[in-house]
């Protein structure tokens, strides 16, 4: 990971407390975005919410019939609620099968990705996404990119911003095969720019890749990953055609335990 990564994670592990604190509460235009996916996904459809933070919408949208996995790099972040169905992992290999997700969701968190990584990262979702599913992506509107101290959380480290502006945006939506349908601003700590997309196209299948994943396990881990009770690494190589990794993710009742196929490097169960 480049600097922007790692030092944006390593602020948010440090200021996870605080964090969860000051953004418990839900804003009602937020609210009415989970009213928009509701009325485009019947309940029960499966929702990745990319950049969970402490968990809040993932609550939100658990409430509303979806189910959902949180995700999120700062593994701080992923342990301040305690909340099942949550796995650390890099937005820019999502440790989901293609087309397995009906849609994403990704409030304040695209805005961490350095400019020149977006399209990626778009793609990966579109990746992840099945054809008609719905994206939510929600970024701080202007122009520019860089570090920003996190003094509002009464920490000096820094976080990477990336801003956007609407042309631009719905082009790379476009690009990565989305179609907006609906956009919106608001103001809070800035101006924001909130957009829901359509997953047009048919699923490519994509090269395995390696990547990283943690996970809590509730049954007894597949032999093949080998898991003894202990941390336990899993090498997968970048292009490689692994056997699939099993993480099995328990959504709360009364939703049974979904199983998500893993192409990845396992380096901790939990």
């Amino acid at each position: 990971m480049c600097e922007p990564f790692v030092e944006t994670q390593q602020t948010y592990d440090l200021i996870t407390a605080e964090y969860a604190k000051q953004n418990a509460a839900a804003w009602p235009h937020l609210v009415g975005h989970i009213s928009v996916l509701g009325a485009s996904l019947p309940p029960g459809s499966v929702v990745a919410d990319v950049g969970c933070g402490p968990g809040r919408d993932v609550t939100l949208l658990r409430a509303q019939g979806f189910r959902v996995i949180g995700i999120d790099l700062s593994w701080g972040q992923l342990r301040t609620s305690g909340l099942p169905g949550v796995a650390q992992a890099d937005m820019r290999q999502l440790p989901l099968r293609t087309g397995s997700a009906d849609a994403i969701w990704c409030q304040a968190a695209l805005l961490h990705i350095p400019r020149l990584a977006v399209p990626a990262v778009l793609a990966e979702f579109a990746r992840a996404v099945r054809p008609g599913g719905e994206l939510y992506v929600s970024v701080a509107e202007g122009d520019g990119e860089g570090f920003e101290v996190a003094s509002r959380y009464g920490s000096d480290r820094k976080r990477w911003f990336t801003l956007h502006h609407e042309p631009e945006l719905t082009a790379l939506l476009t690009t990565a095969g989305f179609a907006v349908h609906q956009t919106q601003r608001n103001r809070g700590h800035g101006d924001w720019l909130s957009v829901h997309a359509r997953r047009l196209g048919e699923s490519n299948a994509a090269t395995p890749r390696a990547g990283n994943i943690y996970g809590r396990v509730n049954r007894s881990c597949p032999s093949r990953t080998r898991w003894d009770g202990k941390s336990r690494a899993t090498t997968v190589a970048d292009g490689q055609e692994p056997s699939k990794l099993v993480m099995r993710v328990r959504f709360p009742s009364p939703a049974p335990t979904e199983e998500f196929q893993v192409t990845a490097r396992v380096l901790s169960w939990t």
